[in-house]
Parts: C-alpha cells; structure tokens; sequence
C-alpha cells in the first residue's frame, strides 16, 4: 500500500476514539454505541483533560 505508519505519540492536542456500528454494539455488547461512548469519554476524563474527538464508523 505504500503508508508509512509513524511512531505512537503519547503527546499531543486530542484523543482521538472511533466506534464500531450500532449493530456491533447491540449484537456483541448488548448496548448502544451512545451508552459505550458515554462510558467510555467518562474513564477518559478521569484521565486527561486533552479533547477528545469522536469518530463514528
């Protein structure tokens, strides 16, 4: 493919958390994609005070 992957950054202005589809979370999680997010952007704050960018699929 010719992409040059580069290092892993452990700084950096956001976080970036891309989801799966709703039918993978109602099928394999029995949850909304809303409810994981939530839940998910709730450990992350914990944690850091970068943005937090979110990616639907």
């Amino acid at each position: 493919l010719g992409v040059q992957i580069k290092p892993w950054r452990r700084d950096g202005d956001h976080l970036i958390v891309a989801t799966q589809s709703e039918t993978f979370f109602r099928v394999r999680l029995g949850i909304s994609r809303d409810e994981w997010t939530q839940d998910v952007l709730s450990q992350l704050r914990r944690h850091t005070d970068r943005e937090i960018i979110v990616c639907h699929k």
